[in-house]
């Protein structure tokens, strides 16, 4: 009997070095597997948030035309606006200026009208085109803040998440166990 345990505790001992060798290879392999999926992941994520980048920054220099060509236009706009300003004010004066007769004046009257409402009109076309430039200014803004966003997610480090699953928690506590009982083994000796 004491031969059959001389001979039985060694070959234990073996088997259980042998199956934390074993459980620590495939832990390592476990983690290498994931690693390597999280890069081709990762290189994937790189590739689409590139090309979707790409685009934003194309979006932002149309955009960026499209608003300096509304600026142009506001200011040609605010220019018109003062010229009509000017014009509608001469015309009151001459609408009230007593030396004229009371046809030309009446004529300045209906001129005042008509300025008056082009003013009208030319001040509603610069409200229509400071909307435009602010709806622009404000897409613009909110690209940029998607680009700087998707920027600063692309280091995100949640991989060791696909690391820990129940699978490889139960490896590690199997061969922290055998650990235990090697190093409880050895002190008893």
């Amino acid at each position: 009997m004491v031969a059959f345990l001389a001979v039985f505790i060694p070959l234990i001992k073996l088997t259980c070095t042998a199956c934390g060798i074993a459980g620590g290879c495939y832990c390592v392999k476990k983690v290498h597997d994931v690693f390597k999926k999280h890069y081709k992941t990762k290189n994937e994520k790189y590739a689409l948030k590139g090309k979707s980048l790409d685009e934003l920054r194309e979006v932002n220099q149309r955009m960026r035309e499209e608003q300096k060509k509304a600026k142009e236009a506001l200011e040609e706009q605010e220019r018109k606006n003062k010229e009509l300003g000017k014009d509608l004010e001469q015309a009151k004066s001459k609408a009230n200026d007593s030396t004229l007769s009371e046809e030309e004046r009446a004529q300045w009257r209906r001129k005042v009208v008509v300025l008056e409402e082009q003013l009208a009109s030319g001040r509603g076309e610069t409200k229509n085109l400071v909307d435009i430039l602010k709806k622009l200014d404000e897409q613009i803004k909110n690209n940029n803040k998607s680009i700087t966003d998707t920027l600063s997610n692309l280091y995100d480090k949640h991989w060791i998440w696909d690391f820990l699953t129940l699978e490889n928690i139960m490896i590690m506590m199997a061969c922290y166990a055998m650990y235990k009982i090697l190093k409880e083994e050895e002190d008893r000796k």
